[in-house]
């Protein structure tokens, strides 16, 4: 397979999908990517029967008449090839299929936190496409970003997954000239635990530090108020002031039937501004789970 050259950024055409557009523009730029845009036709519920073949097709000129020129008008400002594609089916499966097809190296997908239940949650096929995609995928929920990426906090914990987004946090430094802010949240007093993450956590350091890369790492003690690591993630960054990139592994999702659900990564995802690429283990099937789901 040819290593991977594009981004790939689903469009709606809503506010949220070009914010995402801009984004992936500084990315591919910084590290030398095209930009291929999705745009999914979803037949799925009423909306498949609303339209006669003739009107969908008609409809899906209009779409790509619409892809094309959004993709012509950025190419010429940025300066960056961009490709347009158009799927039938259901978003997130579609998007997934696409990054595998195009073999994306991220997908860079623009998010909108929505109120389930009193409390905000990612969207539906968001929350699908962040758990299922082989490639990492860079979340963009907020409307003003820095341009570029000046420090990414790498949050660490005792889990051998979560050393494989170290290596994806230097891609990005090396690109952008980045700081990387390596933590950890200590939610335990046992003196065992306190060891192994100062080992781990130094060894990091020491691993990114080799590669000419500016590193820092600290262990955090949580306060009463952070109940959650997200939430002490989170308390982290604010605090930094500068951060705009956090990554974050899945692997806390790997086995849950409903994806994100008190996670993590989910919980980081609907409650911060600041882009955040998640990275599913690369023992995971996504394909085969979405296939199941």
């Amino acid at each position: 397979m040819k290593a991977s050259n594009t981004i790939l950024v689903p469009i709606d055409f809503n506010e949220q999908s070009l914010i995402a557009l801009g984004q992936a523009c500084h990315v591919a730029r910084k590290m030398r990517l095209d930009i291929t845009l999705l745009y999914v036709m979803e037949e799925t519920g009423i909306i498949a029967y609303i339209f006669t073949e003739d009107q969908s097709e008609k409809m899906k000129e209009k779409i790509l008449e619409r892809l094309n020129k959004l993709a012509e008008i950025t190419s010429k400002k940025e300066g960056i090839q961009i490709k347009t594609m158009i799927a039938r089916g259901r978003i997130y499966s579609k998007i997934v299929e696409t990054s595998e097809l195009i073999n994306a190296k991220f997908i860079i997908l623009g998010t909108r936190s929505e109120i389930e239940k009193g409390r905000k949650a990612t969207g539906a096929n968001s929350s699908r496409v962040i758990r299922y995609a082989n490639c990492p995928v860079i979340s963009i929920n907020g409307k003003n970003h820095y341009n570029g990426c000046r420090n990414i906090l790498l949050p660490l914990d005792l889990t051998k997954q979560t050393r494989q987004k170290v290596t994806k946090a230097i891609d990005i430094a090396k690109s952008f000239g980045s700081t990387i802010k390596v933590m950890s949240a200590l939610m335990s007093e046992q003196d065992y635990v306190i060891k192994k993450l100062k080992g781990q956590i130094n060894q990091v350091k020491d691993f990114i530090e080799e590669k000419n890369i500016k590193c820092t790492a600290e262990i955090v003690k949580t306060t009463k108020k952070e109940k959650t690591l997200a939430q002490a993630i989170l308390s982290y960054a604010k605090k930094q002031k500068d951060i705009d990139m956090i990554i974050l592994m899945t692997q806390q999702e790997v086995n849950w039937v409903q994806f994100f659900v008190g996670s993590t990564a989910g919980e980081v995802i609907r409650t911060t501004d600041i882009p955040v690429m998640t990275i599913t283990p690369s023992h995971f099937d996504a394909t085969r789970q979405l296939l199941a789901y």
